[in-house]
C-alpha cells in the first residue's frame, strides 16, 4: 500500500524537540524507524483535497511507539519519503482531540534547513508500508554494504579449532557478498577451518568518531578452492591486489610463499551492515535471498 500527499508547512508549538530527544521515545525511533531524530517535528498542514488519502492511510497500523508509562498517550509511526529527498517518519499521537488534518515528521535532518521550507510552502509526503520501507532501508544497507567492502581491503576472521577460538586478518577480494582469501594451510586458522568452516568476519576502520562509525560484521563458512574455482579467485584477486597479477615479477620470497598458499572462499549465511551515522547501534541486515 502506497499513497502521496501534499501539505503546507506550518510553524508548531515546539514540543516536538522535547519529545524526540525523550529517551524512551528516540530509543524506539531508531530500533523500530532506523531513525535516531533531529530534535524537533516538522509541522505539516493537509491540503483539503488529500484529506481522504490520509484518513484512509490512518487506518492503518503504522508503527507502534510505546510509552514506559501506561498514563502517557502512544502513538503510531509511518516511514515517509518527504519530497523524493529524504526518509523520515510521521508521528501520529493517540490523543483526543488531536488535528486530523495536522502531520508532524520527524528525520535525522532538520528538514526546513535541508530542503529550505518556510511556512506555507507545499511539501509532497510518500507513504509506504513498513514492509516497503523495510525493503528500501535494506536495498541501501545492501548498496552501502557492497561500497564498503571494494573501498577496503583486510578482514579478520574468526575460527574455531582443535586449540579454541582464534582470529586472523587477511586481505579479501569480494564478488557479491562472497569474500575470497589466501593463507597458508599451516596457519592456526586454516588448520581451524579443516577442523571447521564455521567463521565469523568483521570488516572495518579504527574509528576515532562513534558516529562515523561503519563496518561489516558476517558469519559464514568457508571452502578450500581447487581447480576452476580456485582460477577464478585468483583471477578476482589479481584484479584488486597487483603483486598477485604480476608475481611473475614480484620478489623471489613473495613468490616463493604465493606457491605454498591455498585459496578460500566465504559463504556468508547472513551479513549486518553497521551504520553509527544512523544511529548509535545501528545495523541492517541484509536480505540474502533478495540477491
Amino acid at each position: 500500500m502506497t499513497a502521496k500527499i501534499t501539505g503546507r508547512v506550518v510553524t508548531g508549538l515546539g514540543q516536538g524537540a522535547q519529545l524526540t530527544q525523550l529517551e524512551w521515545a528516540r530509543a524506539q525511533f531508531v530500533d523500530k524507524l532506523g531513525i535516531d531524530p533531529f530534535p524537533g517535528t516538522l509541522n505539516v498542514m493537509v491540503d483539503a483535497s488529500d484529506t481522504s488519502a490520509w484518513e484512509q492511510w490512518k487506518t492503518a497500523p503504522g508503527v507502534e511507539i510505546v510509552p514506559p508509562n501506561a498514563d502517557w498517550c502512544n502513538a503510531r509511526a509511518y516511514p515517509i519519503r518527504v519530497a523524493g529527498r529524504v526518509n523520515g517518519a510521521i508521528i501520529l499521537p493517540e490523543v483526543a482531540g488531536y488535528s486530523p488534518t495536522q502531520i508532524e515528521i520527524i528525520a535525522k535532518v532538520s528538514l526546513r534547513e535541508t530542503l529550505q521550507l518556510n511556512d506555507g510552502d507545499a511539501l509532497a509526503l510518500e507513504l509506504t508500508t513498513r514492509e516497503n520501507a523495510t525493503a528500501r532501508i535494506n536495498a541501501n544497507a545492501r548498496i552501502n554494504a557492497h561500497a564498503y567492502l571494494r573501498a577496503h581491503n583486510v578482514m579478520t576472521l574468526a575460527t574455531h579449532g582443535p586449540e579454541g577460538l582464534w582470529a586472523a586478518a587477511v586481505f579479501y577480494v569480494s564478488e557479491n557478498f562472497d569474500l575470497y582469501f589466501l593463507s597458508s594451510p599451516s596457519t592456526r586458522h586454516a588448520l581451524n577451518l579443516a577442523a571447521n568452516p564455521r567463521v565469523a568476519v568483521t570488516i572495518q576502520e579504527d574509528y576515532s568518531d562513534w558516529r562515523a562509525i561503519q563496518g561489516i560484521q558476517m558469519e559464514g563458512d568457508v571452502t578450500r578452492l581447487e581447480g576452476l574455482e580456485q582460477t577464478r579467485a585468483i583471477l578476482s584477486y589479481g584484479k584488486k591486489f597487483s603483486i598477485v597479477e604480476n608475481i611473475a615479477r614480484a620478489p623471489a620470497e613473495i613468490a616463493r610463499a604465493f606457491s605454498r598458499v591455498a585459496w578460500y572462499r566465504v559463504t556468508p549465511t547472513r551479513v549486518f551492515f553497521v551504520d553509527n551515522a544512523q544511529g548509535f547501534g545501528h545495523r541492517d541486515e541484509i536480505a540474502l535471498d533478495l540477491l
